[in-house]
């Protein structure tokens, strides 16, 4: 409930605080942030043709605009880190190469909407 007034002073000095309105809202929590690589999300099958990575958030509204600052790949005790928002070419051989269900774990770095620094990551399979 936010309730707006405000304090008048009077020419004698007396002080009134006067009720303007009074708005009742609920605040409604931002959906979780997840990582996706092409269409598929943390727990899914990553399709080979489609490798783009975003970070955005299931729900149609509202729209998102994160950017990737940078990404870590770890799979089969290797790891390959990326400073670039783009999969690369590298990047792209490094998780074709694993074999067919194995674990792919992606770290992500992102700058939010409100230029804040934030980590998020997933758990895919070839």
């Amino acid at each position: 409930i936010l309730i707006i007034s405000k304090y008048l002073t009077h020419p004698d000095g007396f002080r009134e605080k006067v009720f303007i309105d009074k708005f009742e809202f609920k605040i409604i929590p931002f959906p979780e942030t997840i990582l996706f690589v092409g269409n598929s999300t943390s727990g899914e099958k990553i399709e080979e043709n489609k490798m783009d990575l975003k970070v955005g958030i299931k729900e149609t509204f509202p729209e998102t605009t994160f950017r990737i600052k940078e990404y870590t790949i770890i799979a089969n005790k290797e790891i390959i880190s990326i400073k670039s928002a783009d999969i690369t070419k590298q990047a792209i051989g490094f998780i074709t190469k694993q074999t067919k269900g194995e674990e792919i774990k992606i770290n992500a770095i992102y700058i939010d909407s409100i230029n804040k620094q934030r980590r998020v990551s997933g758990v895919f399979y070839l």
